[in-house]
């Protein structure tokens, strides 16, 4: 998915070669243990295959954002790819005015971020998920042991482009984008 995400950058400004991207360790350690340690070699390869330096920037708690934008605009960051986690989606509007504030081609893992003035979102669609949701809840209520139902990966993504940021920021969004997109925000 994160590779994807680089491919997009590529194409929206081929000279772009710094790319900031948090990371949640709290949450991350929480939910999988140690996926912190993947999600930093996956991005790092995707980045690398691209001819892209990628730089991680851990955020923990809210007080940790001004820090690692300050830091972002030091390494020169062109762009930002912010995963969701509960302290992103919370903190989304800071995020947002921080990328449109400093010109930043800001990419996002859910169209909510789109929705909310982001640029390019692609990640798993979320009506899809809460549909499996339901699947399991009603295997579970039908008598299931939690423990027995498979877990499923997400298998339909979904990539939302939101035209008017692009105008703002100037950006011409490539056709190739604009056609393979599942929404496009005029």
């Amino acid at each position: 998915m994160f590779a994807k995400l680089y491919e997009v950058i590529r194409q929206l400004s081929p000279s772009a070669s710094r790319v900031a991207y948090f990371t949640y360790p709290t949450a991350l350690r929480t939910v999988g243990g140690g996926q912190t340690d993947a999600l930093d070699r996956e991005m790092a390869s995707a980045a690398k295959n691209l001819g892209i330096e990628a730089r991680a920037y851990p955020i923990s708690k809210r007080e940790d954002f001004e820090s690692a934008f300050r830091d972002m605009l030091a390494f020169r960051a062109q762009a930002l790819i912010a995963a969701t986690t509960w302290l992103s989606y919370l903190e989304r509007r800071r995020i947002l005015d921080f990328v449109a504030r400093n010109r930043l081609i800001g990419l996002y893992d859910t169209g909510q971020f789109v929705d909310a003035g982001g640029l390019i979102s692609y990640g798993p669609d979320n009506s899809h998920l809460r549909e499996r949701v339901a699947v399991y809840a009603d295997r579970i209520l039908r008598g299931a042991r939690p423990a027995d139902v498979p877990v499923e990966q997400p298998t339909k993504f979904e990539l939302c482009v939101n035209a008017a940021t692009a105008r703002t920021l100037g950006l011409k969004i490539p056709p190739s984008i604009l056609l393979s997109a599942d929404r496009v925000i005029e």
